[in-house]
């Protein structure tokens, strides 16, 4: 019924059985050196005693093996009860182990190990303080398994758990074989490791593996809710990783990495400050149309990088990037001071908003959309092959947009350059609502097309290809502003063409046309070939039209006084309805010149027309040559309503 044996010895060189109501076996020993059965009703009190056989079965309600107990069977092992307390205490077999725990398995600073399988099954099991549960293959059925403060939970083949909740601050669950771990409630992991050298598969709630915590394995599977893996928590596959989640912490410094694929569909992401998901191989984000916070993170691959469900991106001072093209398709993203790199082909979706303040978005081939992209202060887009840009809005004040390749920039309202580089080494085609060039903006190519509404390029602004130049435009400010080719210019305006202080220059032919045009104030428009199509034409101030080939003007009243220049060195044809040369004003070719006035009125005062060759005046009405001087090397007829000659001069060779 009661067996008392405290510091007492029950003994056999062959097995027996113990059974009794109740047995305290304090500091004393039941040994067999054969099997060993012992069955308690009530409590079995073990406390620094000693029960030991080879092959032991034992069953009693509460078990009680603290303060240096010892169960030990140098065969297999059984234990059932209703209740086990194991602090400080051992549980051994060298055969395979089955402990069974209806209630709570306390297991603080204890030890429970077999040489061989061992199958725990409890209602609830505390392995902290150092607990220890190892064995060759293990299988752990529990509620809640608290294994903090130092627990260890270990297999040195496959491990198997689970538990309603895991518990494992600063613990340590590992094995060398396949590992698999579930749990219907939360893991928490701070600090703490989860660890297999063959595969391992986390299921459970949520996941805290914060502080530190480590999980990996050779080929990981994590399926779970929420996953906190912030401050250094680290999740990493020396083979594949599959994360399945709800929201991801992986902020300061958190990491989930992979030897090779990485896979993760996830409902958001966070990575501020230095969060780094990453892969040796490739890697499939699914962001479930949720948030991705990369800022100061990293998001990599040298392999494919597939981006999906993006919603908001924020990359300020992040990095995503990829060896292989990728595409990144979000509804806005924030890249200020970030980075967004392929080594190949790169496509840019954005339906709403792209900020790129000082940021890089790079790709050997690029396509970029967005609503609004701001690329100001800094911000760079290029590309070392082909660059097409679609946008709404762009601002790229002080930023570059460049490319090796060809570089098409389509802008259905405002393209801002101020100060910008729009600059390809192939050809550029540029369609946009608007554009702003000035403040020394620089748009240049091999070949450039623009096509815009309103374009301003004052105030040192530069428009130039080392090809052909073709600008179709609405009223365009080249104010102190530069337009230069080496190939053809074709210039069109609808509107007022301001060039006061500019330049329009080309190394072949130029045409330009225009509802009007100020080139005054030493204004400059020059070609080898140069046609000007114009309503009024304001020259004065030093204005300069000039080519080195034939020169065609057809203008209405040109103002070219002041010491405005009209020349060239091959044919000049005017038709204009009135022409000021006052104050030195000069219209001159070193061929032929022929000047139709349409009747209109010739202000020469102090002004010169001349040619070497052949002078055609054609429909002049009132010319005034006041000290002005007409003249020809050949003969020429000057017929008008009135001539003003006043110590002026008409002279023909």
């Amino acid at each position: 019924n009661i067996v008392n044996n405290q510091n007492g010895k029950i003994s056999s060189a062959n097995g027996f059985t113990l059974a009794a109501n109740t047995l305290q076996n304090t500091d004393g020993s039941v040994i067999s050196d054969k099997a060993l059965i012992v069955r308690i009703g009530q409590q079995l009190a073990n406390i620094r005693g000693v029960i030991s056989g080879k092959g032991v079965e034992l069953s009693a309600s509460v078990f009680d093996n603290q303060q240096g107990g010892r169960l030990t069977s140098s065969g297999a092992l059984q234990l059932n009860a209703s209740q086990v307390i194991n602090s400080a205490g051992s549980i051994a077999s060298s055969g395979d182990s089955v402990l069974t725990a209806t209630g709570a398995l306390i297991n603080q600073g204890g030890e429970v190990l077999s040489n061989a399988g061992l199958n725990v099954t409890s209602a609830s099991l505390d392995n902290r303080q150092n607990g220890r549960v190892t064995g060759n293959g293990v299988v752990l059925k529990t509620g809640t398994f608290d294994n903090r403060q130092g627990g260890r939970l270990s297999s040195n083949g496959t491990l198997h758990l689970n538990a309603d909740q895991l518990l494992n601050n600063n613990g340590s669950l590992a094995s060398s074989g396949a590992s698999t771990l579930t749990t219907t409630g939360a893991t928490v992991n701070q600090g703490g490791e989860l660890l297999s050298d063959a595969s391992l598969t986390l299921t459970s709630a949520s996941l805290d593996n914060s502080q530190k915590g480590g999980i990996a394995g050779k080929g990981v599977t994590v399926k779970t809710g929420a996953f906190d893996n912030q401050q250094s928590g680290s999740l990493t596959s020396t083979g594949a990783l599959q994360l399945t989640a709800g929201q991801v912490n992986n902020s300061a410094a958190g990491r989930i990495a992979s030897a090779m694929a990485l896979t993760a569909t996830v409902t958001g992401l966070d990575q501020f400050n230095d969060g780094q998901l990453y892969s040796n191989s490739d890697v499939s984000l699914n962001l479930s149309n949720g948030v991705l916070n990369n800022q100061n993170g990293l998001i990599t691959a040298p392999g494919q990088l597939l981006l999906k469900n993006l919603n908001i991106v924020n990359n300020q001072n992040g990095k995503i990037s990829s060896a292989d093209g990728f595409t990144l398709a979000a509804n806005m993203l924030q890249n200020i001071d970030g980075s967004v790199i392929s080594d190949k082909a790169l496509i840019v979706r954005i339906d709403q908003q792209l900020s790129n303040i000082r940021g890089v978005v790079s790709g050997n081939g690029v396509v970029l959309s967005a609503g609004v992209f701001d690329n100001q202060q800094g911000g760079r887009l290029t590309s070392t092959g082909a660059l097409q840009l679609n946008a709404r809005q762009v601002n790229n004040n002080a930023g570059s947009i460049a490319s090796s390749g060809v570089s098409a920039l389509s802008i259905t309202d405002s393209i801002v350059n101020q100060g910008g580089k729009l600059l390809s080494d192939a050809a550029l085609t540029l369609t946009s609502g608007s554009l702003d060039n000035s403040q020394n903006g620089h748009i240049a190519a091999n070949g450039v097309q623009v096509d815009t509404g309103v374009f301003d390029n004052q105030q040192g602004g530069r428009l130039a290809s080392t090809g052909a130049l073709l600008l179709m435009a609405g009223p365009v400010n080249n104010t102190a502003g530069s337009m230069a080719s080496v190939g053809d210019s074709d210039l069109t305006s609808t509107g007022v063409l301001i060039n006061q202080g500019g330049e329009m220059l080309s190394d072949t032919s130029l045409s330009l046309t225009s509802a009007s045009l100020d080139n005054s104030q030493k204004g400059r428009i020059a070609g080898k070939g140069v046609t000007v199509k114009t309503g009024a034409f304001d020259n004065q101030q030093s204005g300069s039209l000039t080519s080195t080939g034939a020169l065609q003007v057809t203008a209405g009243q040109v103002n070219n006084s002041t010491a405005g220049r009209i020349a060239s060195a091959m044919a000049l044809t005017a038709t204009v309805t009135g022409l000021d040369q006052f104050n030195d004003g000069q219209l001159y070719s070193n061929s032929n010149v022929s000047l139709d006035l349409s009747n209109g009125v010739l202000n020469n005062h102090n002004g010169l027309i001349t040619a070497p060759g052949q002078l055609l005046l054609k429909n002049l009405n009132i010319v005034n040559n006041q000290n002005g001087k007409i003249s020809s090397a050949n003969g020429f007829t000057l017929a008008a309503n009135t001539l003003q000659n006043t110590d002026g001069s008409v002279i023909s060779d």
